[in-house]
């Protein structure tokens, strides 16, 4: 555990549970300096100095790895005032899944000389609620409740300059809990709250967004219904130029009273950003800003969306902010989080005032990694066109975590990040955030032995699967990072990970997969509704067995064993070598299929699938002959369940171990239909699609820099003595 100076900062907290709340400091300095302090909140905050926005955060973490940021924060001679702006929704549909909470509360403590001047528990800080901001709950837009709520400002209730902390109704703000980094022997081994930790990741990008082009103007009723559908003879040319105009920052726009507009503005990429509103007037009016990532055909289940270059004759379904305009003064909102998308409607009505909007504008927030350059991918048709598509899809799913799709969910997946962290090894030297996702995957064990598939998370799940996954993430890390001193903090979980998966070997090496959601992709045979909601896996026998997670459990058994070797436990990588030989031969007795010449899912042969002989192939325990039929099973595939985009990751990396370039090229038609059909981002599935931005199709970026498997990782390893 990092090491951190003792904290001598408690928690402040506000009387009430939810909400958004202004904490405030008056200080005097007698000499021009740098204030260094320590920040962090529960859930989030943005910190002011003098109405200057210095920071947003903290880093999204668990218990166990709460955040805080280091800031420097210059200072001249005479008044000053820090305010925060904390906002808590709670643990239910209205918070983030990807957020885990204690309760809610703010932080700051001064470093040397300075503690007792602006550290909260010791200054006179002060707090507030702010009733002008409330969370907003879209029941129209179920399908993005993971992401949780958008917002509401009602200016006519909000304080008149937050930044400043200007306004009435401030208190005493309740000292909580003193704020510590580990369990400490004062509260008797106490494990509950927050243990601190300095934030590990740079500062993220934010940038403006270009201001795109309007697309369509009409009177439609305000805030259309998604039933009200874009038509092309109800579209006002004539006031397109004057919201361009807006977009650029060329001119304010002025609305009249009792008026309504609906504006469809195209971005023209994918983006995740932060609105930025100015208006003056418009008492009585509202404003609905609207994100998507494209238009509707169809708004039943996940929807049909077509070209998604296509606007005409479509709904618009969004993730929605909603602003209420007041009084002479300028009035600036700002959502409390960032929305994204390729798409935005702006539904405006004026009450019994006009309405000037000064300013709209989107600033640009992500993780920043960049395109250094277009890397070659021989032999793929429209690569210059494929490549910028996928990289602008890691771009968007890589923020404080990984991401596995930035519109829906922003929660991160070990199956998906697996991917990710792949793509960024080869393409950066910073590494950050894959050691802090391997490190909240590790901190998520639960007491079964298991990691959570997603993390951080308030909703716990299990996948099986992809606790295997995070075992192979600590392979990948050796292979191309080599850092075996940090990585062996994590191989006690790696093991608990692994035993439950050996005690559900039986005598005749029968695998019983453990319990959780049986998933391994999106396949559309597998989609169906007679095999229930959420199928991730072909039907399986009644008594449940599987020739894919046998197969699955070989292939990461082999990753386990190497890095047991590496890091000279050599006893437990004897152990694993011997149960993925004894689960391989149990698996070509109850899942061979000599007819086919290739694995069933299920006992009874009745199901079949690439990925079952792609898992096969990456064991490398085949014979001649089965690695030949196998081979020749991905390439004539008939009525396997194919790989949709994501799994095709281990379906090239079969391939490519066979020395097949040929048969990954044919297989890039996938992605080809990206560009067909109008996408800026890799899609999650085969159309119809929920996501339209999901990492895990970024893939062929990773085998184009690796040269089609030509590109070896840049460790050679043997057993790595302690220091090593």
């Amino acid at each position: 555990m990092q090491a951190v100076p003792p904290w001598q900062a408690h928690w402040i907290v506000p009387e009430a549970r939810d909400g958004v709340f202004l904490f405030r400091l008056g200080f005097q300095c007698n000499t021009e300096r740098l204030l260094r302090c320590r920040v962090s909140a529960d859930q989030r905050y943005v910190l002011y100095l003098d109405g200057k926005e210095i920071a947003r955060g903290p880093e999204r973490g668990d218990r166990w790895n709460w955040f805080y940021e280091g800031l420097e924060l210059p200072v001249a001679i005479g008044p000053h005032r820090l305010v925060a702006l904390v906002w808590w929704l709670g643990a239910g549909d209205h918070a983030p899944a990807a957020q885990v909470s204690v309760a809610p509360g703010f932080l700051l403590m001064g470093e040397a000389p300075d503690t007792e001047l602006i550290s909260t528990g010791m200054a006179p800080w002060e707090v507030t609620g702010v009733p002008g901001i409330t969370s907003r709950w879209d029941k129209t837009n179920v399908n993005a409740a993971l992401a949780g709520c958008n917002f509401a400002w009602d200016a006519s209730q909000l304080p008149p300059d937050m930044r400043l902390g200007d306004g009435p109704g401030y208190k005493p703000a309740k000292v909580g809990t003193l704020a510590r980094e580990r369990v400490g022997t004062d509260q008797y081994g106490d494990v509950e709250g927050r243990m601190m930790h300095a934030g590990s990741l740079p500062q993220l990008l934010r940038g403006p967004v270009p201001p795109g082009r309007v697309r369509h103007v009409d009177d439609a009723a305000f805030c259309a219904e998604p039933s009200t559908r874009v038509k092309r003879e109800d579209h006002r040319a004539s006031e397109a130029g004057g919201w361009d105009a807006l977009l650029r920052g060329a001119a304010s726009l002025k609305l009249p009273p009792k008026s309504q507009r609906r504006v469809v503005i195209d971005l023209e990429d994918y983006f995740c950003a932060y609105t930025e509103l100015e208006t003056v007037g418009g008492e009585g009016g509202l404003i609905r800003i609207s994100w998507a990532e494209s238009l509707f055909e169809k708004l039943d289940d996940d929807g049909e969306k077509g070209n998604r270059d296509d606007i005409e004759g479509k709904a618009f379904l969004g993730r929605t902010d909603e602003f209420l305009p007041h009084g002479k003064t300028v009035h600036r909102f700002e959502p409390l989080w960032w929305n994204c998308g390729r798409y935005l409607q702006i539904c405006v009505v004026t009450g019994v005032a006009p309405l000037e909007i000064q300013r709209l504008a989107f600033s640009e927030t992500r993780y920043p990694i960049e395109r250094d350059g277009p890397v070659p991918f021989p032999g793929v048709r429209r690569w210059d066109k494929i490549e910028p598509i996928l990289w602008r899809t890691l771009q968007m799913c890589m923020h404080e975590t990984y991401m596995d799709c930035p519109y829906y969910e922003q929660l991160q997946y070990a199956g998906d990040t697996r991917v990710q962290m792949l793509i960024t090894y080869v393409y950066s030297d910073d590494d950050r955030l894959a050691r802090k996702c391997i490190r909240l995957f590790a901190d998520s064990i639960l007491p079964m032995g298991l990691t959570q598939s997603r993390y951080p998370s308030s909703n716990g799940q299990v996948i099986p699967q992809f606790s295997l996954f995070w075992v192979a993430m600590l392979h990948d890390h050796a292979v191309w990072r080599g850092d075996f001193d940090w990585l062996r903090q994590f191989m006690p979980g790696a093991r608990r990970v692994m035993e439950v998966y050996l005690a559900g070997i039986r005598p005749d090496g029968t695998l019983e997969t453990p319990p959780g959601w049986n998933w391994v992709d999106w396949s559309h045979v597998w989609w169906q509704k007679s095999m229930g909601p959420f199928r991730g896996h072909s039907p399986l026998d009644a008594d449940g067995w599987s020739g894919i997670n046998a197969l699955h459990f070989v292939y990461i058994a082999g990753l386990a064993a190497e890095l047991e070797t590496w890091v000279g436990e050599a006893a437990f990588a004897e152990r694993l070598l011997r149960a993925r030989v004894q689960v391989m031969e149990a698996a070509r007795r109850n899942f061979w299929d000599t007819g086919r010449n290739c694995f069933a899912d299920n006992r009874s042969r009745t199901y079949f699938s690439e990925h079952a002989q792609a898992y096969a192939l990456l064991t490398g325990l085949l014979s001649d002959a089965e690695t030949t039929a196998l081979h020749q099973a991905l390439r004539e595939p008939e009525d396997l369940a194919p790989a949709t985009l994501y799994f095709l990751h281990y379906v090239f990396e079969a391939l490519l171990k066979l020395g097949d370039r040929e048969e990954v090229l044919r297989r890039m038609d996938v992605w080809q239909e990206l560009v067909d059909k109008g996408f800026r981002t890799a899609i999650e599935r085969p159309d119809p699609s929920r996501s339209d931005c999901h990492a895990w199709g970024s893939h062929p970026i990773f085998h184009a820099a690796t040269g089609f498997g030509e590109r070896r990782p840049p460790f050679v390893l043997g057993p790595q003595p302690m220091g090593t």
